[in-house]
């Protein structure tokens, strides 16, 4: 079987704490995007998962999201199978924009399937919580605003179907993990105006929604990867309406509302990860 597994931006990401356990909580407006790596799912007799890929830097034993999501419905519905997974990797390696989070979520539907599991999606949401916070996000693929650790989701309107999105990517990994740390060491919380930017949306109104497209992560992340910062002020200079990081970064995408002023941007970035995408309800 074989499934889309699409990526994510965030129109919107702000850090409101952090609990106990070290999880933070968040407030951001999230927009799947046609964008995806391709996963193809096996049923196997052996019994054993095995994860292959097509990208060398992602790992593929116990550590992908991808085994841990087999592993999970195993354990969970006692299957007596095994699984053979292959994934083409498109999305940009940690660059927020939950690959491999909507590779886990595009297995688990897949053993849903292959198995005859008929587990709901709501099911599926609540179990992939186990995986990560942004895998039930990723397995609806609908824009939403997240709350809590980033699983409590509320259907909004996204973006208009009839604009182009751009991806950029300087060749940088960001980890996650850094990123959040230096938030708590300096104290970079504070209030993206969500309800703004979801009001804008349902307008259908993007340039007043860019007024409201804010990161908290992004100062962070620019100053541990400058390129991040270059890379946005090209996007703006190049006639996007909005440039912003998705999620910890470093993946950058500008919006657009032009194919003309798109292609002259999209030969602009020599040197860095490029691809030209849509609003995931825009089918390309």
């Amino acid at each position: 079987m074989i499934l889309n597994a699409h990526g994510k931006i965030n129109l919107s990401l702000d850090i409101t704490g952090r609990r106990e356990d070290g999880y933070h909580y968040v407030s951001m407006v999230m927009q799947s995007v046609a964008l995806c790596d391709v996963v193809s799912v096996d049923k196997n007799s052996s019994g054993a998962v095995f994860v292959k890929l097509d990208n060398p830097e992602v790992p593929d034993g116990q550590e992908n999201l991808a085994y841990k999501a087999c592993e999970l419905m195993i354990s969970q519905f006692c299957l007596n199978c095994g699984f053979d997974v292959f994934i083409q990797k498109h999305i940009p390696v940690a660059g927020g924009m939950a690959g491999g989070s909507t590779d886990a979520a595009a297995v688990m539907k897949a053993v849903n399937h292959l198995c005859g599991l008929q587990l709901s999606q709501r099911q599926l949401m609540e179990l992939g919580l186990c995986l990560g916070a942004d895998v039930p996000f990723c397995i609806q693929e609908k824009p939403a605003l997240a709350t809590g650790i980033g699983e409590i989701l509320t259907s909004v309107a996204g973006l208009p179907e009839n604009v182009w999105i751009l991806l950029v990517n300087p060749n940088e990994k960001i980890s996650t993990k850094t990123i959040y740390d230096m938030v708590d060491q300096n104290l970079v919380y504070s209030t993206v105006d969500n309800r703004a930017l979801i009001s804008a949306l349902e307008m259908g109104n993007l340039h007043l929604a860019s007024h409201y497209m804010k990161n908290v992560m992004q100062a962070v992340s620019t100053s541990l990867c400058g390129k991040i910062t270059k890379v946005l002020q090209q996007l703006k200079e190049l006639g996007a309406v909005c440039a912003l990081m998705s999620g910890s970064g470093a993946t950058c995408f500008g919006i657009f509302e032009t194919m003309p002023d798109l292609k002259a941007a999209e030969s602009k970035f020599s040197g860095c990860y490029v691809s030209l995408t849509k609003p995931l309800s825009f089918h390309i």
